[in-house]
């Protein structure tokens, strides 16, 4: 009995340390896949990391367009506002001249009469193709200005008589 005694726990510790063997194997080889997946892992935040730092070059780069863009805006209101304005003065100044030329026209002062009946000067006419204004005279008669553009169009545009 002591034979069996003896052998049966030979045999539990030979399976003890057998099983214990297969747990240490199965341990080594669990060690070495967390490992694997350690490196694997490691891996990928650095590509992670990387890619950050990418996108967070694109931002930096982005901001700083936007941060241009809207000062370029400014600067165009800024000079759409400055042309608006310089254009009013234009207009205000050329309703003013009209005015002034449509009173001459219809003036009842004979020296005014007599200087609109006579001939333009050669160099009046000679600057009549930069002229601009267009359009029926108020007093209504049809007879329109004609302006020819500036591309050197002689100032044979101007009626056949020649007076203003």
């Amino acid at each position: 009995m002591k034979i069996s005694l003896f052998g049966g726990l030979a045999l539990a510790v030979t399976m003890a340390l057998a099983a214990a063997g297969f747990a240490v194997l199965d341990a080594k080889h669990d060690l070495a896949m967390a490992k694997t997946q350690v490196q694997t892992l490691t891996g990928t935040v650095a590509l992670k990391q990387e890619q950050i730092d990418v996108l967070a070059q694109t931002v930096t780069t982005a901001s700083e367009l936007v941060t241009q863009i809207k000062n370029e805006r400014a600067l165009v209101v800024k000079l759409h506002q400055e042309q608006m304005a310089g254009q009013q003065l234009i207009a205000d100044q050329l309703a003013k001249n009209h005015a002034n030329v449509n009173q001459l026209r219809q003036s009842t002062d004979e020296y005014v009469k007599a200087w609109s009946a006579s001939h333009m000067p050669g160099a009046a006419v000679r600057l009549y193709h930069y002229a601009e204004y267009t359009g029926n005279y108020p007093d209504g008669g049809t007879e329109s200005t004609g302006i020819s553009d500036t591309a050197g169009k002689f100032a044979g545009r101007l009626h056949t008589s020649n007076h203003f």
